[in-house]
């Protein structure tokens, strides 16, 4: 499926797959700092829509109401070739990318739902902007500038993807950003307050999105604080390329050298190791899942689920922008 989705660094980052987490980067923002294998619920391919061949589009309608009654919005992205993007205003939520088949059907690529109800009663993985930290934090405590900050402890004794009430079960404001290039856009804003689920500082957050005329879904993150505190903002979306059923026979094509080892409990151990001999190695397009159970000897990396959490890190030459690449059998490629 011919749509672009690929990391890149900075504020603005293409997402591929939360599958892997490609390139994460902890970043400690100081006052007034900007930064930067569940399966798909099977849908039919339907025919391709017939859309303006000149103008891309947005439209925001209420979606539903959460249990204080505050509204729920769904923005929907399109371009003049008939790709279809849905993001909700809860958890900045990507609920539907329908994209063409190389036969011109269009289907839903990301794991998501039509209604907001799946999503409050505990959807298993929906695409929703991750933090204040994505990933885990050890025994859910830091030290920063002297001093220890205490977090909400929701993933055992450790703290996960910004705590109980993160990023992703909170309601963002809508903003319609000024019209470029002729590419439909919609920004999320969010105002996480002094001390939520233990993090220091107001922190102002943005997430555009960005549906361009080239095909391209774009995330675009900022943050600014009015204290010093971590930050690693994500979306935690799941793809399936074929449209529906499982992603095994997808192919995956990474440039990655290194990756971070994670204990037992998932936490990185601070080592810089090489992929080479694990299952991270992605250097030569390789099925990723059933690539995974394809050695006759176990590997460390081959328990639980270390080998899809670990984090690889992309290290590009100056002047080249790394690239990943994921293929479907079934389908085309991103």
């Amino acid at each position: 499926r011919n749509v672009a989705m690929t990391p890149t660094h900075s504020t603005r980052r293409r997402f591929l797959s939360s599958s892997l987490a490609v390139g994460t980067v902890l970043a400690i923002l100081r006052t007034r700092t900007q930064a930067a294998e569940p399966r798909l619920q099977p849908a039919p391919a339907t025919p391709s829509p017939t859309p303006s061949k000149t103008m891309s589009a947005i439209e925001t309608n209420p979606l539903g109401t959460m249990p204080d009654g505050t509204v729920v919005n769904a923005s929907t992205l399109r371009n003049p070739q008939g790709l279809r993007v849905r993001i909700l205003s809860y958890g900045a939520i990507i609920s539907e990318i329908r994209v063409p088949d190389r036969r011109g059907n269009f289907a839903n690529v990301v794991l998501g739902s039509d209604t907001l109800a799946a999503y409050l009663s505990g959807h298993p993985a929906p695409a929703a902007v991750i933090g204040r930290v994505a990933n885990r934090i050890a025994k859910a405590r830091f030290t920063l500038d002297g001093k220890e900050y205490t977090l909400a402890a929701n993933n055992g004794p450790n703290h996960i993807h910004g705590g109980r009430r993160n990023f992703a079960q909170v309601v963002w404001n809508v903003e319609s950003p000024p019209p470029q290039d002729g590419n439909a856009a919609v920004r999320f804003s969010y105002l996480s307050p002094d001390g939520e689920e233990g993090y220091p500082g107001n922190l102002k957050v943005t997430v555009t999105y960005t549906l361009t005329r080239a095909n391209e879904l774009r995330l675009d993150y900022t943050a600014t604080t009015d204290r010093p505190t971590p930050v690693n903002l994500t979306n935690h979306a799941y793809f399936n390329l074929a449209g529906s059923g499982d992603a095994l026979g997808h192919l995956l094509w990474l440039p990655a050298e290194q990756y971070t080892p994670a204990d037992d409990q998932l936490i990185p151990t601070g080592e810089i190791a090489s992929v080479r001999g694990t299952p991270l190695d992605q250097r030569l397009a390789l099925c990723q899942w059933k690539g995974l159970k394809a050695r006759s000897e176990p590997h460390p990396l081959d328990q639980g689920q270390s080998a899809i959490e670990a984090v690889v890190l992309l290290a590009a030459p100056d002047g080249v922008e790394q690239r990943a690449r994921i293929i479907s059998i079934l389908g085309n490629d991103m």
